[in-house]
């Protein structure tokens, strides 16, 4: 099963805010659009600042993977897919899998269709 062994950081917070203004999300890499809640997470890891983005497409397909397998799932900020995705593999449910394929190409292609007018 995956077990998360990602360095803890010395600070951390997290806010849900209304974006302003076109924003990047960290993990799909899509648009957020202005008007759009998002989360906003800040840390320091090893004395380096960092902060991400992430669109409620993603939040919500964070949330489906960890309802689908519950604490067996984790991953880092900006890497979210891939790292599900090695978790989900580990568990060995190919439905899971598959399920989540689906659902990422639809965010993705969602997201991308938001910046056309970026």
């Amino acid at each position: 099963m995956c077990e998360c062994d990602y360095e803890q950081p010395e600070v951390f917070e997290q806010s849900d805010v209304k974006a302003r203004k076109f924003h990047r999300c960290a993990e799909c890499r899509g648009w957020i659009a202005p008007g759009e809640n998002y989360r906003k997470s800040f840390g320091v890891w090893d004395g380096n600042a960092q902060s991400y983005k992430t669109c409620s497409d993603c939040q919500q397909f964070a949330a489906w993977a960890e309802d689908e397998n519950g604490d067996d799932i984790c991953y880092s900020f900006g890497n979210m897919i891939h790292d599900i995705g090695d978790c989900l593999h580990e568990i060995g449910d190919r439905r899971v899998e598959a399920e989540m394929s689906m659902r990422w190409r639809e965010i993705r292609a969602r997201r991308r269709s938001i910046g056309i007018s970026a």
